[in-house]
């Protein structure tokens, strides 16, 4: 979706300093997105549904996750230390070597 694809890109601008702004994508509709290898560090992703989203090696540190759906989704070998997972569901999900 190119509206999701340039908010992540503004995302990234912002956590690398160079403008843009962060990312909201509370109550989203993401299932089955490609966002691997993407900087998407603070984002928020409030009750969004992930649903076999891939987030392989993406930067997830202090993103907020409250109640989203990641089930079915690869977070292999990505970062998430300090996100915020309470409340989501994470059945089948794939998490091997996630921090």
């Amino acid at each position: 979706d190119e509206n999701i694809l340039a908010a992540v890109a503004a995302h990234e601008a912002w956590a690398n300093g160079r403008g843009g702004k962060p990312g909201d994508f509370t109550g989203a509709e993401l299932r089955q997105l490609d966002f691997s290898k993407r900087i998407l560090r603070e984002a928020k992703f409030v009750r969004a549904d992930c649903e076999g989203a891939s987030f392989r090696g993406a930067d997830l540190s202090g993103t907020d996750f409250f109640g989203a759906n990641l089930a079915n989704a690869n977070l292999e070998d990505s970062n998430l230390s300090k996100a915020n997972l309470r409340g989501a569901s994470l059945y089948g999900a794939l998490l091997d070597d996630a921090d």
